[in-house]
Formats: C-alpha cells, structure tokens, sequence
C-alpha cells in the first residue's frame, strides 16, 4: 500500500514526538521508584502526562506475575514499534505483511530484550551488595534472595553438572548466560527479519 508524500513527510515529526515520549514515560517510570522525586513539581508533571497512557497497560492482568509488573515494558515496547513504523515508511518502506511482521518481531524482542536487561541490571546490583555486605540475613535482600535462588540455580544446574553450587556462584553465571542469550536472541531476530524479507507475499 503506497501512502501520499504529504503524509509521509509528517512521519519523521511524528516519530521523533513518540520518541520524546518514550523517554519522557521512561523518567516517569524511574521516578515512581524514588518517592521523593515522585512527589516533585517535575514528578506531578510527568505523572499528568504519562500516566494516562501507561495505566492502559496496568488494566492487564496478564502483564503481572506476582509481584512483577511488565506493563511500562510493553507500554514503551508499543510506543517503539510505532515509532519504528513510522520510520520506516518515512523511509520510503512501503506498508505490507513484511512489514508488519517485521514490527512485531522486534516488538516482541524489546519486550524479551528489555525484561533480561533488567533481571541483569538486578543481578549485577545483587552481586555487588553480596561482595560488599557481610551478611543480609534479615533483610529485604534475605527475602530477595529466596525468591529468585530457584530460578538463578535452574540456569546454573547445567554448569555445574551435578556440583554443590554457591549462591554467588549462580548468581554469576545467570548473569553471563543472560548476556550470552541477549546477543544470540538479538541475532536470531535479525536473522528472521531478513527471511521473513525474502518471503514473497
């Protein structure tokens, strides 16, 4: 489907003001983790102005596992793949199947991308208390830390083929595999974008 050059020639503004807002709910999203700046004039501000839209990712339950929430992530996953669309056409992309698919695919693997940056980010966080701190017994790590031991020590099982594993031993290794994963998911879905543009449709 061909669009009218009057209308792609807005796409690159268009785009460029997603993208302004993106960052502007990813400052949101930052702040709602340090009540104080939450509670600032630039806080009340961005609240007004992101909330509306991400809180239409809240109302699914679907995006929460336990004390999890993946909504922001989808939330600034949709605005980036709109902001990728619009790039692309503005680009002199056609609109098709292509893609469309292509769209979705790296939707799904910003989503995918951005929900291991932060487990590794958390990891890495948890790594340098654990080096630094004597011992967090009692405390919200300690709680932390029983909640995500079964996941840390399944990723780590296969390295250790049948050893007694460290905490901080599994610890490291999750974090490795999760860079490793990151780099060959990230070029698995350049390779399908690159098939799925060979594909006649």
């Amino acid at each position: 489907m061909t669009l009218s050059p009057v209308i792609v020639s807005i796409f690159p503004f268009v785009s460029g003001a997603i993208s302004l807002y993106t960052l502007l709910c990813l400052v949101r999203i930052f702040l709602t983790w340090i009540p104080e700046a939450e509670r600032s004039a630039v806080g009340r501000f961005l609240s007004r102005i992101c909330d509306p839209y991400l809180d239409l990712f809240k109302k699914l339950d679907f995006l929460r596992f336990g004390a999890f929430d993946l909504s922001p992530i989808v939330a600034l996953g949709v605005l980036w793949a709109f902001s990728y669309l619009l790039n692309a056409l503005s680009a002199g992309s056609s609109f098709s199947l292509h893609l469309l698919i292509e769209v979705l695919l790296g939707l799904a693997w910003q989503i995918a991308s951005s929900v291991l940056w932060m487990f590794l980010i958390f990891l890495i966080i948890r790594l340098i208390v654990l080096l630094f701190s004597k011992s967090t017994y009692g405390t919200i790590w300690d709680q932390i830390d029983r909640s995500i031991s079964p996941i840390l020590f399944r990723i780590a099982a296969p390295f250790y083929r049948g050893k007694p594993i460290s905490f901080k031993g599994a610890l490291i290794i999750s974090a490795v595999t999760i860079v490793v994963f990151e780099l060959i998911g990230r070029w698995c879905v350049q390779f399908l974008v690159g098939i799925v543009r060979l594909i006649p449709m």
